[in-house]
Order: C-alpha cells, then sequence, then structure tokens
C-alpha cells in the first residue's frame, strides 16, 4: 500500500508539471532583432502614445537612444531608462502658426497627462505634485530715436510639470512636462521616469526616519538650513549614464544679503557629500600640438 501511494503521488505531480512543461516547450522565444526592436516602437508611437506617423517615418538608433522622425514630429526614448520625448517640428519647420497653443482649460491638459503617464505605465501610486505654468509673451519696437515701444502683454504656451514618490518619498530627478499645441497634440513632452533598485527606496526610508531623529545637516558658511527632506535623486533625461542615490537634500537659506541663489545639496546618511549623477563620462580627446601641424 506504501508503494502503491508513492507511485500515486509522483503520477499526480506529473500530472500538474507536465502542462506547465509543455507550455515550455512551445512557447515561442523572443525576438530580439532589429526590425523586431523598430516594430516595437512603432507600436508605441502609434499605439500607446497615439503619435500621427506617415509612411516615411524613419527610425534609427544610436549609443543609448532610438529615435523616430515623421512628418511634423521627432519621438525618441532612452534604452537604458524609462525615459521619453516628444517633440513637435511644427514649430521649426516654419508652421508655429499653425500650431499654436493650446486654448483648452487646465484641467483637460491635466487629463491628457494623466492618460499618457497610464498608457506608459506609470503607477498612479507614483503622481505626486502636479502644477500648470504659464508663460507670457511681449514684443516690443524700437524708434530711430532708440526708444522701445512694448506691445500688449498675451499668454503664451502652459507647461504642466508633474513631480514623483515613491512610499511617500521625493523622487527628486523625476518628472512629466508637457506642453499641448493649439489642436491638442503633444507639442512637447519629457518623461524622465527610470525604474528605482528596492534597496535605494529602503535606505532612503532610514534617510528619513534619521531626518526625523535629530540628523543635522552639515554647516554652510554664511547660511543657515532652511529644509532638509530625504529622497532619491539620479541622473538628468538626457544622458548617457543613469546613477541613481538615496539622498537627503538640504535648502540653505543665505544669511549674507550679497547672496541672491540658495544654496542646495545633496547628503548621505554621515553628511558626507553625494555624488552628482553623472550625465556622461568620455574621455576628453587627446590635445594636439597645433605648431607640429604647421
Amino acid at each position: 500500500m506504501k508503494n502503491a501511494r508513492w507511485t500515486l503521488a509522483l503520477f499526480s505531480a506529473m500530472t500538474v508539471l507536465t502542462p506547465s512543461l509543455a507550455a515550455q516547450v512551445t512557447t515561442k522565444p523572443a525576438d530580439y532583432s532589429d526590425q523586431a526592436e523598430m516594430s516595437e516602437f512603432h507600436e508605441l508611437a502609434t499605439r500607446v502614445l497615439r503619435a500621427r506617423l506617415d509612411a516615411g517615418a524613419k527610425t534609427s538608433a544610436d549609443a543609448n537612444m532610438i529615435g523616430m522622425r515623421s512628418a511634423g514630429i521627432l519621438f525618441s526614448r532612452r534604452l537604458d531608462s524609462r525615459t521619453f520625448f516628444i517633440q513637435s517640428l511644427k514649430e521649426v519647420e516654419g508652421e508655429g502658426k499653425t500650431a499654436g497653443y493650446f486654448q483648452g482649460t487646465d484641467e483637460a491638459l491635466s487629463s491628457r497627462a494623466h492618460e499618457l503617464l497610464e498608457r506608459l505605465k506609470i503607477p498612479r501610486g507614483e503622481w505626486a505634485k502636479e502644477a500648470v505654468l504659464q508663460e507670457n509673451t511681449q514684443t516690443g519696437r524700437r524708434e530711430a530715436s532708440g526708444k522701445v515701444t512694448l506691445g500688449p502683454i498675451s499668454k503664451g504656451r502652459r507647461t504642466l510639470t508633474l513631480d514623483r514618490q515613491i512610499e511617500g518619498l521625493p523622487v527628486f530627478s523625476s518628472h512629466l512636462k508637457l506642453v499641448l499645441d493649439r489642436s491638442g497634440d503633444v507639442g512637447f513632452m519629457e518623461l524622465h521616469w527610470p525604474e528605482i533598485p528596492p534597496q535605494v527606496v529602503t535606505e532612503a526610508h532610514r534617510l528619513a526616519y534619521k531626518v526625523k531623529s535629530g540628523w543635522r545637516a552639515p554647516e554652510l558658511a554664511r547660511a543657515k538650513v532652511e529644509s532638509a527632506e530625504a529622497g532619491i535623486v539620479h541622473s538628468v533625461a538626457p544622458g548617457l549614464l543613469m546613477d541613481i542615490y538615496p539622498a537627503i537634500r538640504v535648502v540653505y537659506a543665505p544669511t549674507d544679503e550679497n547672496v541672491g541663489q540658495k544654496p542646495m545639496q545633496y547628503f548621505d546618511r554621515s553628511g558626507r557629500p553625494v555624488p552628482s549623477p553623472r550625465q556622461i563620462d568620455a574621455p576628453c580627446p587627446d590635445k594636439q600640438d597645433r605648431r607640429k601641424e604647421k
């Protein structure tokens, strides 16, 4: 009976494992060819971001970037980061008056931003502070006498910015910047939202705990501490490298009236400066002795 029970158990295990093994055998291998990459990139542009592409859209990849140029639009992304760029070429190519500025409400601009974030699968729990910045434009005419006559101030484009947080921690370098044109299409977008390692998030939580528990920021000459906040800092959107650090951001208020800008620095738990996230790390070209070329 004991052998019979073991035989039945073994048969049951094989019955459970057999379908999964068959699935592994029949699963189609991933296609890593250049053609497959370009096809996926086109699908991202058209289906996810709803970019309007013509039949002659050209796609190419270089370094850590892949980009596509179509009629009136330039779309690119980083290959090593969740970073996307969209730039309307209408103004560059002389169609600025046709494009114009978005005339809809701030709520409509916000709704479009949220739609893009959802299509790019950015977790809603990471959306943080949102703001709309209004630009104003003004023209002037210079008279023969040298006098400048200014025209009326008119409203220019609006830029929506959206910050990022993870588990309540600010990610200082991540953001969404979005501008719509008059027709409601994307005139400019920069989404910089890199994947953050869990170990970095854990250390950032520990830094936040230390700040609440009396951590003291290093002193700075002719300035006093205005605020200290723990979070995460990383490399900027355009670049060849991606450095990510947990850090305490300290903003100093100048005590010298001759200093107008507030210094801001990033520190680790020991109060040492965190390395500045790199953008590029290319060796300098060899110096040439021009005297030998003459």
